[in-house]
């Protein structure tokens, strides 16, 4: 029951994969950062 949440991982995950940010802190989806 966590679509959101799945969601959200997986289009912060493609892109991350896709824009290569300058550093691991600049990605706009705090829970990618385990």
């Amino acid at each position: 029951m966590r679509r959101a949440f799945l969601v959200a991982e997986t289009v912060g995950a493609a892109t991350a994969a896709i824009l290569p940010w300058p550093g691991e802190g600049s990605r706009p989806w705090p829970l990618l950062q385990r």
